[in-house]
């Protein structure tokens, strides 16, 4: 086993690369041989000149389409990782929470209609004191608009939310 791990380190891709001059020489008889095939084989010439650009296209065509997709996800990525983080956030949440939530729904809803009610109070407020005074411009376009707000706001606990209606009882 050690000898067959031995073997395997010994063998390396420059191993055959014994001489540069060797070298050399080897790669001056390869393109003379090319060139004497080129020349005496035109139409073989052309097709393999054909074969070589058509390769380089397909060479140039993957790097552009993978710099292209790294690209696209390098950018994409903190989209994806927010995304990711904002999902898990609240796919995840806390027990404390939950366990407080119509804890705090209720306190929410019990707080609107306390601020419902201060609106009411300063409406109707400022009514009396724009009718008490006639003399202000905009005494009459007030009144107006107010009845309009007291008749959308005249029976809130009437009418049921969907928030309402989900609250557990």
């Amino acid at each position: 086993m050690i000898h067959m791990i031995q073997w395997l380190l010994l063998i390396q891709p420059w191993a055959d690369l014994s001489d540069s001059l060797t070298t050399l020489s080897n790669f001056a008889t390869q393109v003379q041989k090319a060139s004497e095939m080129v020349l005496t084989h035109p139409i073989w010439a052309i097709l393999l000149l054909i074969f070589s650009i058509g390769f380089l296209q397909l060479i140039v065509d993957l790097i552009k389409r993978s710099v292209r997709a790294s690209l696209t996800f390098i950018l994409k990525l903190p989209l994806i990782a927010s995304q990711w983080l904002w999902q898990r956030a609240i796919a995840l949440p806390n027990p404390d929470q939950a366990n407080h939530q119509p804890d705090q729904i209720e306190q929410l809803m019990a707080r609107l209609e306390q601020l419902r009610q201060e609106q009411d109070q300063i409406i109707t407020d400022l009514k009396t004191l724009l009718s008490d005074s006639p003399k202000s411009p905009f005494s009459a376009s007030f009144i107006e608009s107010s009845s309009f707000i007291e008749s959308s706001t005249a029976t809130p606990s009437a009418a049921v939310s969907p928030a309402q209606s989900a609250l557990p009882k």
